[in-house]
């Protein structure tokens, strides 16, 4: 498949930072800021005909790709630029493609990467209002102790929520959702993995979340799912980790410790969910639909792509750790052990994309 770099490149994520020129008492990188927004765009366009559905997911997760390669540059700067040569940005992206090949070996991933859907009209307008909204919340947070170095930001995101003049009922409902959720993703953003070790590049619950569904939805592009598995797969990975909001991170090792254990945190897990969706109508009319998606991420056959991803996730954080000289053998273990069980978990031969995993980190 030749995929293995490139997944070790998306992990560039963790270390690309949102607001980088201004000081922040929360510190998003952009794989936070990502699982921010397509948790709020799932919420949105739930509603919506699956196709889009997955249309506009498809996007969210492709946008990223060219930060590996170009870093992320402000929205101010990229409109700036965009002012000076409205063609310019088109050619920027087109050098990142072509060097993306570096990484990417794959010809039909590759078509498929560096493409996004045409959206319809009306949705490419709420699309640019979450975003800003994703931005706002942001702000919102470092605004708290920052106010002077966050006033000019707040005000040009506020004038350009008004400018899109997006139906009333329509923010209602989003500020509703968005609310909801932003409560719990702020928590699985300050929430850290591996917590117990020192890390050179930390990773959030909430960015290791994004990575997942990114990573699950490039093996699922790899083999042709049909649309139904598709979203089983991306619903999956994306709200995986979601009830660590409510219980803190478990390690697996700890829930396996004692018999039934596993089970019993399981049911404590659900219980959270409910009691939160519950008390969020708007929320709990989604949740209801995809709670065993949520609860049960491992199960069945798209259990098998989503666990593969998890794993491929946290070998990748164990690569990070090995290539920057953490010398804790902890990772070390982690990465041979994960390796071993992959292989007997995915549903197909991803052998290539270990084997390169392996090959770029310990070279």
């Amino acid at each position: 498949m030749g995929l293995g770099k490139f997944f070790i490149k998306m992990s560039d994520l963790f270390t690309i930072y949102r607001w980088s020129n201004l000081p922040a008492i929360v510190r998003f990188n952009e794989a936070d800021s990502s699982f921010s927004n397509a948790m709020l765009s799932f919420f949105t366009f739930y509603d919506q005909d699956r196709e889009d559905l997955l249309k506009l997911m498809h996007n969210k997760i492709v946008e990223n790709i060219p930060k590996i390669i170009l870093s992320d540059i402000p929205l101010n700067t990229k409109k700036r630029i965009i002012e000076e040569d409205p063609n310019i940005w088109d050619r920027v992206l087109d050098i990142s493609k072509e060097e993306l090949k570096d990484f990417v070996k794959d010809d039909n991933i590759m078509s498929k990467i560096t493409q996004e859907y045409n959206l319809k009209k009306e949705n490419i307008k709420i699309e640019q209002y979450l975003r800003l909204i994703t931005a706002k919340n942001e702000i919102n947070i470092n605004k708290r102790v920052f106010k002077e170095f966050y006033e000019e930001p707040y005000s040009e995101n506020e004038r350009s929520l008004q400018k899109l003049n997006l139906n009333i009922d329509l923010k209602r409902k989003i500020d509703q959702y968005n609310k909801a959720l932003f409560d719990i993703i702020i928590r699985l953003t300050n929430l850290k993995r591996w917590n117990k070790m020192h890390r050179n590049i930390n990773s959030s619950v909430s960015a290791h979340s994004y990575y997942v569904m990114f990573t699950s939805y490039i093996l699922s592009l790899s083999e042709n799912v049909d649309n139904e598995l598709m979203f089983n797969i991306i619903t999956a990975s994306l709200f995986h980790d979601l009830p660590e909001a409510f219980t803190g991170d478990v390690i697996s090792p700890t829930k396996r410790k004692v018999e039934k254990l596993d089970k019993i945190i399981t049911q404590i897990e659900e219980d959270y969910v409910l009691s939160w969706s519950l008390k969020n109508k708007q929320v709990n009319d989604v949740i209801k639909n995809i709670m065993p998606l949520i609860i049960n991420p491992f199960k069945g056959e798209y259990g098998r792509f989503v666990r593969t991803a998890d794993l491929l996730a946290a070998i990748i954080e164990c690569s990070n750790e090995i290539r920057t000289g953490n010398s804790n053998e902890n990772f070390r273990r982690a990465f041979f052990g994960m390796k071993t069980e992959i292989k007997g978990t995915s549903p197909f031969d991803i052998y290539s994309i270990i084997d390169e995993i392996e090959y770029n980190t310990f070279k």
